[in-house]
């Protein structure tokens, strides 16, 4: 056997390995993004489930725009359901509550959110939809929990729809 067919199949060999590698590697890769994505769901169902009795128990009102979280802490029994799952630091929460609901009395609806994922990192953030992050932070998505406590991966451009609540009245003075 001659010098170039044994670096013939020397190289041969290599392209196969590089190819199976290729084909392998997701099979065998860290596998993280989904569990965090599912825990992130229901901890932000949670928070629209915490905040919808609240208001059922307050005659359709929301918590005051700074105590939503300590309002509603008894609904959901944990503080875990208040951070969202992508947040490295413990005194990070990343959740708010759409600030365009303070204030008016609130009305079953599919498409009106009412938590999401935000860039206002603090305990009872209250913001507006525009500080969702950008691009999101769950692989692109935001995760929106809604008036009727559903939930829901939302793409940036989706945002601004959601931020035009239409269906609500205003709250009984």
């Amino acid at each position: 056997m001659s010098i170039g067919a044994i670096a013939l199949r020397i190289v041969g060999a290599l392209v196969l390995i590089a190819v199976l590698a290729l084909v392998l590697y997701p099979a065998f890769s860290p596998k993280t993004s989904a569990p965090q994505h599912s825990a992130c769901y229901i901890q932000m169902r949670q928070c629209a489930i915490g905040l919808s009795m609240y208001s059922a128990d307050n005659d359709d009102v929301l918590p005051a725009r700074d105590t939503w979280m300590d309002a509603t802490f008894g609904y959901s029994q944990t503080n875990e359901n208040f951070h969202c799952t992508a947040m490295e630091s413990p005194g990070e929460y990343g959740i708010a509550l759409n600030s365009a609901l303070i204030g008016v009395k609130i009305v079953p609806d599919r498409d009106v959110a009412l938590v999401f994922d935000s860039s206002v990192l603090t305990r009872n953030a209250t913001a507006p939809l525009s500080s969702a992050p950008n691009p999101g932070r769950h692989g692109g998505y935001d995760v929106v929990g809604f008036v009727d406590t559903h939930v829901r991966a939302v793409r940036d451009e989706e945002m601004t729809a959601l931020g035009k609540p239409v269906k609500q009245v205003s709250a009984p003075q």
